[in-house]
């Protein structure tokens, strides 16, 4: 029998996200782990991105996008066209918030449009990547999951 209830997600972590630490592995590669709805002290100082799933929100950025690059004139999008698309879409559905981010070795501080920046950039395409595969997780807003891993 099928449990629904296994599956049924907290509507206020879909809007809000949840954190997921972000670092570099030593293949370069951006990588991190899940963290939860919430950051405790022991986060201080590491960076951490709060990221909600994709969903409605993720495609109608998506489809706005596209459709702002064809009202322009665009026929068809090149792979970089593509890729700022979907940063921009990102940075504006499913990245909430971040905290120890730089560039240049400068403080990046958190805004949509720092995020759209970044994420819409091509050398940044790792850490596109890994904001849709966090993104994309749906066990990280699932109730029973985030009771579960509370121990309740």
């Amino acid at each position: 029998m099928l449990d629904l209830n296994k599956t049924a997600v907290d509507p206020k972590l879909v809007e809000a996200g949840t954190w997921w630490t972000v670092r570099i592995d030593s293949n370069g590669r951006v990588v991190g782990d899940h963290i939860g709805p919430e950051l405790g002290p022991e986060h201080d100082g590491v960076a951490v991105m709060r990221i909600a799933p994709t969903g409605t929100s993720f495609d109608r950025a998506m489809e706005e996008e596209r459709d702002r690059l064809y009202a322009s004139g665009e026929e068809k999008l090149t792979d970089q066209q593509q890729q700022a698309l979907m940063g921009r879409a990102l940075a504006c559905s499913v990245v909430r918030d971040w905290r120890n981010i730089a560039m240049n070795g400068e403080r990046l501080e958190w805004s949509q449009e720092n995020a759209a920046r970044v994420l819409s950039m091509p050398e940044q395409q790792d850490l596109r990547e890994y904001c849709y595969a966090a993104a994309s997780n749906r066990k990280a807003v699932r109730q029973r999951q985030i009771r579960d891993d509370e121990g309740n």
